[in-house]
């Protein structure tokens, strides 16, 4: 409609001597799969820590259906009952959901999301506070 056209602004120039935006359009194999392998690397350790929890709770289980009958009387007085040992199973599995629940999600998932990535007004770059 004849109006007025400027030119496109050029580019930004970045002086910074180890600056090499290159290897972002062409980043090395090493780069990529370390991309691909960042959530296993991140989150592995709750499925590691997971699966040797149920280990521990099959056994502890496994002890109190099956008390070694050997030391006798119903545990209370120092013997092989089972109800000691599923209580002690209940309370290893209160202590995995816990720490599903309130470390692995409530803490790693949502506060560390939120506090890395809130808006702040009138703020310093993030990299300037002490976390």
């Amino acid at each position: 409609m004849g109006g007025l056209t400027l030119p496109p602004p050029p580019p930004p120039r970045f002086k910074a001597k180890n600056l090499h935006l290159g290897i972002l359009n062409h980043p090395s194999p090493w780069m990529k799969l370390y991309f691909y392998t960042w959530p296993v690397l991140v989150l592995y350790h709750v499925v590691l820590q997971s699966f040797l929890d149920f280990n521990v709770v099959y056994m502890i289980l496994s002890v109190a259906k099956f008390p070694n009958p050997r030391f006798g009387g119903s545990g209370n007085n120092g013997g092989g009952g089972g109800r000691n040992w599923a209580l002690g199973a209940a309370a290893y599995i209160a202590c995995w959901l816990a720490w599903i629940l309130v470390v692995c999600v409530v803490y790693e998932l949502v506060y560390s999301f939120v506090r890395r990535w809130r808006l702040r007004e009138f703020s310093l770059p993030s990299h300037m506070y002490f976390y």
